[in-house]
């Protein structure tokens, strides 16, 4: 159970759009650049396909954020 809460609070990106931006301000701050995105075997396709937009969306607002 830890292991999981701390991929939820501190590892992941899990939540809001507001909440995963503040996360990876946090880790550009220490100098991250890049972040990869692991897929899971066993998720419905149609649920991983709008994850995927999400994750998209993300960048999009990381990326406008940076650029201000």
């Amino acid at each position: 159970n830890r292991a999981t809460e701390e991929l939820f609070q501190s590892r992941g990106l899990v939540g809001t759009t507001d909440v995963c931006l503040e996360k990876l301000a946090g880790l550009q701050a220490i100098g991250v650049d890049e972040v990869a995105c692991l897929i899971d075997f066993g998720i419905a396709l149609d649920a991983t396909l709008c994850s995927l937009e999400k994750l998209s969306e993300l960048q999009r607002a990381c990326n406008a954020a940076r650029d201000r």
